[in-house]
């Protein structure tokens, strides 16, 4: 036990040359924090709220890997710039036409255009099938030899296809004929093909491509085409999201726009239950570079076949649709947040700790320890554009963890852009019980004639941008101090104070509250 008689060190609380310390009112800056707690010096230090920390550094690194994407994939679109083909039907002519009794038997001979208008990407097309339909029923089909386009590469198609006493509806052969007495016949002819994009060494995954070139008409008295070359609409509706340097041309073809034409909406025709007759009686079949048409297996009607391909396609495109929406969504979020962390900049406030006037820093029998002091805090914003409201913020002295003095409560102040504040609270704490180890330490380090104290501030805070203020923010800030009683010393006497001369940089930690 130790000796209650022995001498105390540090500075005196009792009056010296009839002047006392001043007492701990309340100033012009700061005013004491009351404590329903009997025991106000054993509360917790300031929670460190580390793990919204970590969201926010998880979204900020999920933000900038997303906007990365997106400028990769730009300029992978700007790069490439890919195009759907440009179809055209040059000529149609019908020969040896007869329509009676439910029996047909005619001959088309069709010449396509086909050209590519990219740049940097060459087209390979395979399984190539072209259709010949009255209005949406279908009549005939036939296969066209796989072929490759060249950049720019412009390649003329021909196609023969024949009907030979087939079985056709009575109303689409009384419609036919209907036509025919007037001296004119429309036929619309279509066509599917699996094609591949390539660039230099690279192949994208193979997708459907589907033509529609629609009323054709075919004068009776010559059997040809009237009206010139005719341009086709093409669409690519399955799979459209299968490459991603493809994404933002499949949108166009999503939103029901030609990728010819850019304006033109796609006709019912154009979609999968019209396709009666064997461009709808397609499955595909999986293979190692992506997905490739095969012909079904004869013996279902082929309206059943198209109306179970439509309902299937609608399901595929839901997840996809709802993939590209969410994708687009995250892409332009990105965009956004990386725009306003690029204008606005944010950076967390600059404190200093100025300087420390010690009144009182006595430790006595048998380990309370007093401590009275006053500091000068400053602050800095040194954000351009954004405002910081203080909205609450304690201040207190720690020796070893463990708090020495009662918190003093800060006024609210408000900080503009590149604003500074001064702050210059009394910290107190008389006959505080200090922990039996941390006795012993604070003993050896006052002998030797050097003390480590810790100036802590922990609050909340909000960020103001215009108009915008946003939620509270923890911040806690820490600045250590060397108090030395022995030697040679930086502090100035100041009647019965001593005054330490700092200008300590003190940590900021800010971080989102729960």
């Amino acid at each position: 036990m130790q000796d209650s008689s022995r001498p105390v060190t540090g500075y005196p609380v009792h009056n010296v040359n009839g002047c006392a310390p001043p007492p701990p009112a309340t100033s012009a800056t700061a005013c004491p924090y009351v404590h329903p707690n009997p025991y106000p010096y054993y509360q917790p230090p300031p929670p460190q709220n580390q793990r919204p920390t970590f969201f926010r550094l998880f979204f900020i690194a999920m933000a900038i890997l997303l906007f990365i994407f997106g400028i990769i994939l730009l300029i992978f679109w700007l790069v490439l710039r890919p195009h759907l083909p440009d179809f055209s039907i040059q000529s149609l002519s019908l020969s040896n036409f007869n329509a009676s009794n439910q029996r047909v038997t005619a001959t088309w001979n069709a010449q396509f255009q086909v050209s590519n208008p990219n740049k940097k990407l060459s087209i390979t097309y395979a399984d190539v099938v072209s259709s010949v339909f009255h209005k949406d029923y279908f009549l005939t089909e036939t296969r066209i030899v796989p072929f490759s386009q060249g950049t720019g590469d412009v390649r003329t198609l021909d196609a023969s296809f024949s009907l030979a006493d087939s079985f056709v509806e009575g109303k689409v052969v009384d419609a036919m004929n209907g036509e025919r007495t007037r001296g004119e016949v429309k036929f619309n002819v279509g066509m599917v093909a699996d094609v591949a994009f390539r660039y230099s060494g690279w192949r994208g995954r193979r997708r459907v491509l589907r033509v529609w070139c629609g009323d054709v008409t075919l004068a009776v008295s010559s059997g040809r085409m009237t009206g010139g070359p005719k341009r086709c609409l093409v669409a690519n509706l399955v799979n459209p999201v299968i490459d991603i340097v493809f994404l933002l041309s499949s949108l166009r073809l999503k939103l029901g726009l030609s990728a010819n034409t850019g304006q033109l909406p796609l006709p019912d025709s154009l979609a999968l239950t019209p396709y009666h007759g064997s461009l709808v009686r397609k499955t595909y079949r999986q293979d190692d570079d992506g997905y490739a048409l095969s012909s079904a297996a004869a013996g279902v009607p082929p309206e059943t076949m198209a109306d179970d391909c439509g309902r299937h396609d609608d399901k595929q495109q839901l997840p996809k649709r709802v993939a590209v929406a969410i994708f687009g969504f995250l892409i332009v979020f990105a965009i956004v947040v990386f725009l306003v962390w690029a204008i606005l900049h944010p950076t967390k406030p600059h404190f200093i700790l100025q300087d420390v006037t010690i009144y009182a820093f006595n430790l006595t029998a048998p380990n309370y320890l007093t401590s009275n002091m006053q500091i000068t805090l400053v602050s800095r914003n040194p954000n351009e554009r954004i405002g910081i409201y203080y909205h609450k913020l304690d201040v207190l002295a720690s020796y070893r963890n463990q708090q020495i003095t009662l918190p003093t409560l800060i006024p609210r102040t408000y900080q503009g852009h590149q604003d500074v504040t001064v702050w210059s609270p009394l910290l107190y704490g008389n006959a505080v019980p200090v922990a039996p180890f941390l006795e012993v330490g604070l003993n050896q380090d006052m002998n030797a004639g050097m003390v480590l104290l810790n100036v802590k501030a922990f609050g909340q805070l909000k960020w103001k941008v215009g108009t915008w203020i946003s939620g509270r923010y923890q911040i806690n800030i820490n600045c250590p101090v060397y108090i030395s009683f022995t030697g040679p010393t930086k502090a100035i006497q100041v009647g019965v104070a001593m005054k330490y001369q700092l200008v300590q940089s003190c940590s900021v930690d800010i971080s989102l509250l729960n």
